[in-house]
């Protein structure tokens, strides 16, 4: 059973995951069952199932797949074994079955799918989080539900080991509902707990993507290299759930905290590659928490530079309790095509009061160090009805101890497009669109922000960044600023950024050298010396590219039929609607995915499928930011036959 109804996908790369096939399908792999009917002295057949997960968790091994039915376990697991590199350890949830923690910390290529978690009582414990993912690499947390997790540890807590000098690697944690982290029903109003949804601490390679997350304390903190947040829903977090006791809630918080070899040698590290894209964030409008991003150096040794180089682009907020971008003592951050609506506003859309800005940029945050904050950039923007029509101000370009004083920010903003908002304190390079309605097809709600034909918008944006010489026939491109693509940073799922450089459309960025601004690109092209690069084609401003075909996308199933029998393999196939706002189609076989494919009007894969009673699954992702994550469409094949009647008699 999926918990998170609706997903996205953005960036990934169409690779097939052997470690993803039906586990009946992959020689030498054993198959184990636990049921709440069962005994841990059975041998966990299907017929003979074991009881606990525990006692499961204490026997799998590499290959191996543990489907655990529908009950109550309440357990808190800590398995006895890693698996090896493409063929993981699996668990598999079927019916939601309710358990409390893994702790999987220094354990390797594991999964865990279609779980519910949750807490008998507020003396549930937990061992650091409900999944402990401590210096682990190559982990999967798939389709599960996190129901009110109350604990002084996050919900997923990934860092490095407390006993070894390594990071936490290669982690995706995919199409989860995070319902109401740092709340219990049993608390009275206004109670919660300190709690991060995610807490990324000297993190590499982590893929957060398609998760939803409802009335968060805190959502996301991430330390580390080269990690991805996309295409993900944060959503209905208010004053009125707190009291007076409010919490401070950011939907991606950063500082240069990070530990380990994957931050740097120093002893507060940073965190710097990182890519916040696609997101979208409406009704977090808490006063003083409900910031977008925040940036900050440590309390101390803030000489280093420790927090830079994220590109934050495609992402939409609507009413928005507090600062967008706080960039305190932070560098080379790279904030483009987005869209913000309501922001430093409550949920009646009334300005939070004075002192609250759409973006602070300053020095000296921790009230230590003097570096000054350089080449941030903020553009192709919308801010539609910031911190009211009259008070408050958009940008804050300023440092020292206070918000808007102290010596000048050497940053970057441009053909920005401001619309019934407060003043705007900040040097601009021009190209900004002020006093002119951005014609969404629907503010109302925020339910459609996508721009109209004739938007002031369409065609309003500048190029991320332009060429610095000319070239023919190659993929060696040299700009002015490559800060604002990722290659994919070797990710899986994640690819290369598709650019449009000068005439030359849709070309995959295949490898970036930061440190001397040069794209190598995925094949061989011509262009002149000031050619202006743009993702994805992209010249509007804001998160979404006007586009007369619209956003919506949907996808069904056309093979195999339901109730049909698929002896040996089988073709797997669907429409899908849209296929240009759609990032990858995968297919599941009860629960696991068997295949996936690039998205295209009709899509086909084969797979094995065994068994009776089997759920087969067609889910497309989003391609861009949308409260609905994923479309899908199921059928149930391979019903079991019925022998007929041992007293049954031919006619004559």
């Amino acid at each position: 059973m999926l918990y998170c109804k609706k997903d996205d996908m953005m960036n990934t790369t169409f690779k097939t995951i052997a470690a993803l096939l039906l586990s009946c399908s992959v020689a030498g792999a054993a198959q184990y069952w636990v049921a709440t009917n069962g005994l841990d002295t059975n041998p966990g057949t299907q017929a003979s199932p074991w009881l606990t997960i525990g006692h499961a968790a204490s026997i799998a091994n590499t290959n191996d797949t543990v489907f655990v039915t529908a009950g109550n376990y309440y357990e808190n697991v800590t398995p006895a074994h890693s698996g090896s590199q493409g063929t993981n350890i699996t668990f598999v949830g079927q019916g939601g079955p309710i358990t409390c923690s893994f702790n999987l910390a220094t354990l390797n290529n594991w999964r865990i799918i279609g779980f519910h978690f949750a807490m008998t009582n507020v003396s549930q414990t937990y061992v650091n989080g409900c999944i402990n993912i401590r210096g682990s690499t190559n982990i999967q947390i798939l389709d599960n539900w996190f129901d009110h997790i109350y604990s002084n540890h996050d919900t997923i807590n990934v860092q490095t080991s407390f006993t070894a000098v390594s990071g936490a690697y290669s982690i995706v944690i995919r199409s989860n509902f995070f319902d109401h982290p740092g709340l219990a029903p049993w608390l009275t109003n206004g109670n919660w707990f300190p709690h991060n949804t995610f807490l990324g601490y000297g993190v590499t390679n982590v893929l957060f993507e398609y998760n939803k997350v409802q009335t968060a304390v805190n959502m996301i903190y991430l330390i580390g290299l080269s990690n991805v947040v996309r295409n993900n829903y944060f959503f209905d977090v208010q004053q009125s759930y707190f009291g007076t006791n409010l919490p401070h809630i950011d939907t991606v918080q950063t500082s240069g905290d990070g530990i380990g070899p994957v931050c740097g040698s120093n002893t507060y590290g940073s965190s710097y590659h990182n890519l916040i894209e696609n997101n979208v964030t409406i009704s977090n409008t808490t006063i003083g928490g409900s910031k977008f991003v925040i940036a900050q150096e440590p309390a101390t040794n803030a000489s280093i530079q420790a927090v830079s180089d994220y590109i934050i682009r495609k992402n939409v907020t609507f009413y928005i309790g507090s600062y967008i971008y706080m960039f305190d003592d932070a560098f080379n951050m790279r904030t483009y095509n987005n869209t913000f609506a309501y922001a430093t506003v409550t949920a009646t859309n009334s300005p939070v009061g004075t002192g609250q800005y759409c973006i602070e940029c300053s020095t000296n945050y921790k009230g230590t160090g003097a570096i000054v904050p350089t080449n941030n950039v903020a553009i192709n923007t919308i801010f539609y009805s910031v911190d009211g029509a009259t008070a408050g101000t958009i940008i804050c370009k300023g440092g020292g101890t206070t918000i808007s004083n102290g010596p000048v920010c050497y940053d970057i903003f441009a053909n920005n497009h401001s619309y019934l908002s407060g003043p705007s304190i900040y040097q601009t390079l021009g190209g900004d669109i002020i006093g002119q309605d951005p014609q969404f097809v629907n503010i109302s709600g925020g339910s459609d922000l996508h721009l109209t034909g004739t938007s002031p918008g369409v065609a309003g944006s500048r190029p991320q960044t332009t060429t610095t010489a000319s070239g023919s026939s190659t993929t060696i491109v040299p700009v002015a600023d490559a800060g604002f693509f990722t290659d994919g940073w070797g990710m899986q799922w994640v690819n290369g950024d598709v650019v449009d450089v000068g005439t030359n459309g849709g070309v995959m960025i295949a490898g970036i050298d930061y440190s001397s601004n040069t794209l190598t690109l995925g094949s061989p092209i011509t262009f002149n010396n000031g050619d202006g690069v743009f993702l994805d084609g992209t010249q509007d401003i804001g998160a979404y590219k006007y586009d007369p075909a619209g956003y919506s996308y949907g996808i069904t199933l056309t093979a195999p039929l339901n109730l049909a029998y698929t002896p040996g393999t089988t073709a797997l196939t669907a429409s899908v609607t849209n296929p240009s706002k759609v990032r990858i189609v995968r297919f599941y076989v009860d629960g696991l995915e068997v295949a996936n494919a690039p998205p295209a009007p009709v899509v086909s894969v084969n797979a094995v499928i065994s068994g009776t009673n089997n759920v087969v699954q067609a889910r497309a992702y989003a391609l861009y930011a949308d409260t609905n994550l994923v479309a899908m469409d199921s059928v149930t094949v391979n019903p079991p036959t019925v022998a007929p009647p041992s007293n049954l008699r031919y006619a004559q």
